[in-house]
Order: structure tokens, then C-alpha cells, then sequence
């Protein structure tokens, strides 16, 4: 442990841990959001619906299988999902 960690309480520790984990989860929106707008795209040159239900619940499935939390798992991608969805549907 350095010096400065040595001066922090174990609350101010885990909440700078939980920032740096914050900043790598809006790295990865960000990169979600850039590949669910070019899937966008492609939808929309194809003519094919933004909304494909068989591959939400495929996507649901694999978050509740993987998450040690697998409701809270569902529930974000959830969100993720619709988000997509809405940028796909600017597109």
C-alpha cells in the first residue's frame, strides 16, 4: 500500500475504485453505441426491423448465464438494448 492510500479510509478507497470502473464501463458504452449504430445502418440498407426480439432474448440469456447477478445483468443490458435501439432508429 503507498503512502497515499495509507492516508484513505477504505470508503474513499473502494469509491476511487469504483470511478476507474465507471470510466471503463462509459469506454465500452461508447464502443457499444458506435457498433449498434453501424448494425443501425445496415438494418436500414437492408430493410430489416431495428427490433429483433429472438436476439434480445439471446442477449438476456447470455447476461443472466455470465453475471454473478444475472437480474441486475438483465435489467442493465435491458437499458443497453433500448438505447440501441433508439440510436439504430435515428439512422
Amino acid at each position: 500500500m503507498t503512502q497515499m492510500n495509507q492516508n484513505k479510509n477504505p470508503l474513499e478507497l473502494l469509491r476511487g475504485e469504483i470511478t476507474r470502473t465507471d470510466a471503463e464501463l462509459l469506454r465500452l458504452f461508447d464502443q457499444r453505441m458506435e457498433l449498434a449504430g453501424q448494425i443501425g445502418k445496415i438494418k436500414a440498407e437492408a430493410g430489416i426491423p431495428v427490433l429483433d426480439p429472438a436476439r434480445e432474448e439471446a442477449v438476456l440469456a447470455n447476461a443472466r448465464s455470465v453475471s454473478r447477478h444475472p437480474e441486475a445483468a438483465a435489467e442493465m443490458m435491458k437499458t443497453l438494448m433500448r438505447v440501441s435501439r433508439e440510436l439504430q432508429n435515428l439512422k
